[in-house]
């Protein structure tokens, strides 16, 4: 018997500004949105993670009308909380950069991708440390 075609695996996406990987950030999440997206990975995604991307360069585009970028970073949610209102705490730290397949807006709101890492190396945390250590001994 035919095996049916996987349901492909989308990467819900914070679009911000993207992080580097090993980068570590406090995010404060108000917009809706994005805070159905924060509980959505905190309840069902088994590595908490989500995207942060920023839009391209294009300055002279309406706000509203600017593209997201094409690469952007998976990010981990490390540490969070949340007030009564819904809003959310997080601290997140940067894991893989990735280029975008092809993406769509989520029933939430939040736009959601179809992303490729594969050509990209994991950065952990004593790599971090490494980077930390060597970006120390370039100092004069």
């Amino acid at each position: 018997a035919p095996s049916l075609p996987q349901e492909e695996k989308m990467l819900p996406l914070f679009v911000l500004e993207p992080l580097l990987p090993g980068q570590r950030m406090f995010l404060y999440v108000y917009e809706l949105r994005y805070r159905l997206l924060v509980q959505r990975v905190l309840n069902y995604s088994s590595d908490r993670c989500f995207g942060m991307i920023g839009y391209t360069n294009n300055e002279d585009a309406n706000f509203s009308s600017r593209e997201i970028a094409k690469r952007g970073t998976k990010v981990e949610i490390t540490a969070h909380g949340s007030n009564p209102d819904g809003r959310f705490r997080l601290e997140i730290v940067g894991r893989k950069m990735f280029k975008i397949v092809h993406k769509r807006e989520s029933e939430g709101g939040y736009i959601e991708a179809a992303v490729d890492d594969d050509d990209v190396a994991d950065l952990n945390d004593d790599d971090h440390d490494r980077q930390e250590d060597a970006f120390e001994l370039g100092k004069d």
